[in-house]
């Protein structure tokens, strides 16, 4: 009797434990591609296959997800990236349900049949817990583009990210990449730079030469020296621009690795008459760039440029009041792939202005370690005149100022004089109070002094003359 209910027994607590027991969690997951564009835009965008992965091995905790490398991965280890399914998503939205705890890798694959060929959704990372049964994500449209960042040499805080004449500017452009085709190629690559009036840039063409756009006169070729530069595309930004010119530097930076493409190898540079070129990837550039782009979805070529403002105007499409002598425009053109059935190219376009300004604006004067004098070319107009304090001193020293004007030559460039002014004052650059009164009641005295010694001298004369009269009498 006793043996039969020990079993039984045994397998009441079993049970017991096991309806205790946490159940194994199963949470759903939903994709809205809607979201983040809104519905009129969505709708030329169009729905799209969504593909989950599930990263093995891999426990969504912050230290891995901190640490978590999708482009290793991708490299080093695909058998990790175990296909979960495929959704079709409708009206934007896809779900995926009974998922298990772990780290997924969500793919959204391009639209053959989009209205809109430069849109794309990069991957991204999902980390599913037992806290969070239901999630919804939506990832950012990205669309085929080109961002720039230039480098001037103001120092100025109104003027910081404006030139002078005469200095130089690095424009650093980078673009985005397309959607590598179903068979992981790419077709086209083509980055044109277009450079107003008022730049000197220096091109690659069988040896160096500076592009020179100046005034409405016609564009010319300047034989230029061929120079190096400590500057490195992709590193921390200075706080100055390169002082010299040097031929444009293309860098592919994607997956943690920066790799720079040669000319006449990687891409052919191509000048369209002589204010701007195309750069346009070969087969073995393409080969390079879709393999970082497989790797790594957030890949950008970095095309590098050093540029100078122009000693002489005018500059791009000339002065704005009193504020700017003109302006330095910069159009970069990107002609890709486009992301869709035909992977017809695409063109997308980003136009940068910087304001070119006096060197008195440019320049603090306080801070300025050289002075950049005027010729002996005649000077027709001062445009402005800045004092800076240059030795503080009690009030009965005296204070030496410099003085610096900005003038225009006769042949219309502009030149920066200087001038020391040496005076007696208060230890801030001015005349003291005290100093400015008296010398205002000196000079009044003596104007009121000389006056009453002529209307002396001329009532004595009227009073001669009428005793001469009475005399005659």
């Amino acid at each position: 009797m006793h043996s039969r209910r020990a079993p039984r027994l045994a397998v009441a607590l079993a049970a017991a434990f096991l309806a205790c027991a946490p159940a194994a969690s199963a949470a759903d997951l939903r994709v809205d591609l809607r979201e983040s564009v809104g519905a009129d835009w969505f709708a030329r965008i169009g729905d799209r296959d969504v593909e989950l992965l599930l990263i093995d091995d891999l426990r969504p905790t912050p230290e891995t997800l901190q640490s978590l490398d999708i482009p290793a991965i991708t490299r080093d280890h695909p058998e990790r990236l175990r296909k979960v399914g495929t959704r079709t998503t409708s009206d934007g939205t896809a779900t995926f349900t009974g998922l298990d705890t772990g780290v997924y890798l969500v793919r959204v694959a391009d639209n053959p049949d989009t209205q809109d060929a430069r849109v794309s959704y990069a991957p991204f990372v999902v980390a599913v817990t037992p806290d969070k049964p239901a999630q919804v994500v939506a990832p950012k449209a990205q669309e085929l583009g080109i961002s720039v960042d230039p480098l001037t040499a103001c120092n100025t805080p109104e003027w910081r990210d404006a030139a002078a004449p005469g200095t130089y500017v690095e424009y650093d452009f980078v673009s985005t990449v397309p959607n590598l085709s179903t068979d992981g190629t790419l077709n086209q690559y083509a980055l044109t730079l277009e450079f107003s009036r008022g730049h000197t840039v220096q091109w690659d063409n069988d040896g160096p030469r500076s592009v020179v756009a100046r005034g409405d006169q016609v564009l010319r070729f300047d034989a230029a020296a061929a120079t190096t530069s400590k500057q490195v595309p992709g590193t921390a930004r200075k706080d100055q621009p390169v002082t010299k010119l040097q031929a444009p530097r293309l860098t592919i930076h994607g997956a943690g690795e920066r790799t720079e493409l040669k000319r006449g190898e990687d891409y052919d540079e191509q000048q369209q008459g002589n204010d701007e070129a195309t750069f346009t990837l070969t087969s073995a550039g393409l080969a390079k760039l879709a393999r970082a782009k497989s790797l790594d979805p957030a890949t950008t070529v970095e095309t590098w440029v050093p540029a100078k403002a122009n000693e002489k105007k005018p500059w791009g499409s000339g002065p704005v009041r009193n504020a700017t002598l003109g302006d330095l425009a910069a159009t970069a053109t990107l002609t890709a792939d486009g992301m869709d059935a035909t992977r017809a190219p695409v063109t997308v376009e980003h136009v940068n202005h910087i304001n070119v300004v006096q060197r008195g604006k440019c320049f603090d004067a306080a801070a300025a370690t050289t002075t950049v004098t005027d010729d002996d070319q005649p000077s027709t107009e001062t445009e402005t005149e800045a004092q800076t304090q240059t030795s503080a001193a009690p009030s009965d020293a005296t204070v030496t100022e410099v003085v610096t004007r900005e003038t225009t030559r006769a042949d219309g460039s502009m030149a920066t004089v200087t001038e020391t002014v040496v005076r007696r004052g208060e230890g801030d650059g001015t005349p003291s109070i005290g100093e400015r009164v008296g010398n205002l009641a000196y000079t009044g005295a003596g104007v009121i002094g000389i006056t009453g010694v002529a209307v002396l001298l001329i009532i004595l004369g009227l009073i001669l003359r009428r005793r001469n009269g009475e005399e005659e009498e």
